[in-house]
C-alpha cells in the first residue's frame, strides 16, 4: 500500500511540473508510471486473494477436522447409564462387574456393538499370547450369551526398565445388542476377570475408566472382596482422580477439578458418580489396599 502511495506522489509531482518537460518525455514517463501502477495494483489484489485463499483453506481444514471427529464419534448408540464396579481380589486379580443401559439413536436395526477394553499385564509378561481379560458372564436383557473377547494388540512401554510401566493389552468385546427396528433400548451386564491387574495393590494401584461412547450417567465403585481389607485413595497432587484427554496422557486440569467434586471415599470404598463425562477421555483413580490389622 505504501508503494502505491509513493508512486501516486511521484505522478502528482510530474503532473505539477509537466510544462517543464518535453511532450515525448512526458508521454513516456506517464506510460511508465501507468505500467508500474498497474503492476503494483495487480500485486496488491493478488495479495488480498492469497489472504482470502488461506482463510478459506484454514476454515476448510477446520471443518474437515470437525467432520472427521464427528465420524469418529459413535453417534448411533449412547449409554443412558453405566456402572463400573471393580473388585480387588486377594490374589492380585480383579473382577469387573460392568452394567450398561444403552439406547440407539437411529431407526435402523443394530445387532452388535464393539466395547473396547484395556488391561495391564503383570510386569515381565511381554508375551502377546498371554490374555489378561476373561469374560465370565454376559447377559443382554437377562438372556445369557457366550461371546468372544478379541485382543487387538499389546502396547509396550517406551522404557521397559521403568518399574511403574507395564505392557497393556488392548482389545474389544463384540457384544450382541439385538435392537431391531422399533426397539431402541437394551441392558447389558458383564462379569470380567482381569488377571494380575491389581498385583501391587498393597503399594499402589489404579483403575482406568475410558469413555468411548456418549454416557449420560456414570458410576464407578472400587471395593475389596474381603471385608477386612479397605480401599484407601492415593492422592495425586491433592486430587483423587486424573482426567486425560488422550492416550498420550495429556491431563485436563479443569476436568480434574470438576470431577474431584464428584468422587468420595468412605468405609473402605471409593465411589465416583458423574454425568456426561467427556467423550474420548480416560479417567484414572489411584488407590491402595490396607488390611484391617494395619
Amino acid at each position: 500500500m505504501s508503494s502505491i502511495v509513493f508512486w501516486f506522489s511521484i505522478l502528482g509531482v510530474l503532473i505539477a511540473n509537466s510544462q517543464h518537460l518535453p511532450p515525448d518525455i512526458m508521454a513516456k514517463l506517464c506510460l511508465y508510471l501507468i505500467f508500474v501502477f498497474s503492476f503494483l495494483l495487480i500485486l496488491f489484489y493478488g495479495y488480498i486473494i492469497v489472504l482470502q485463499l488461506k482463510k478459506y483453506m484454514n476454515e476448510r481444514k477446520q471443518k474437515d477436522g470437525e467432520l472427521e471427529l464427528f465420524k469418529a464419534i459413535p453417534s448411533f448408540i449412547h449409554f443412558r447409564r453405566r456402572i463400573d464396579h471393580f473388585i480387588v481380589l486377594k490374589n492380585g486379580d480383579g473382577r469387573l462387574n460392568w452394567t450398561f443401559d444403552i439406547e440407539k439413536n437411529t431407526e435402523n436395526p443394530i445387532s452388535y456393538m464393539n466395547i473396547p477394553i484395556l488391561c495391564e499385564h503383570l510386569r515381565g509378561e511381554m508375551n502377546p499370547s498371554v490374555k489378561s481379560i476373561i469374560i465370565e458372564k454376559l447377559m443382554v436383557n437377562n438372556d445369557v450369551y457366550d461371546v468372544t473377547y478379541l485382543p487387538q494388540f499389546i502396547r509396550y512401554p517406551f522404557n521397559e526398565n521403568i518399574s511403574s510401566c507395564r505392557p497393556t493389552e488392548i482389545g474389544c468385546i463384540r457384544t450382541p445388542v439385538n435392537l431391531p427396528k422399533g426397539k431402541s433400548k437394551a441392558s447389558i451386564k458383564f462379569t470380567l476377570l482381569l488377571k494380575n491387574v491389581f498385583s501391587e495393590a498393597e503399594i499402589k494401584e489404579f483403575v482406568v475408566v475410558d469413555i468411548p461412547y456418549i454416557t449420560e450417567k456414570l458410576t464407578v465403585v472400587v471395593t475389596h472382596e474381603s471385608d477386612s481389607c479397605k480401599i484407601i485413595p492415593v492422592y495425586n497432587n491433592g486430587h483423587l482422580i486424573d482426567a486425560y484427554s488422550d492416550h498420550n496422557l495429556n491431563i485436563d486440569m479443569d476436568e480434574v477439578a470438576e470431577q474431584n467434586k464428584n468422587i468420595k471415599s468412605s468405609n473402605g470404598t471409593i465411589v465416583w458418580k458423574t454425568g456426561l463425562p467427556k467423550l474420548g477421555y480416560s479417567y484414572q483413580i489411584n488407590f491402595q489396599v490396607k488390611s484391617g490389622g494395619e
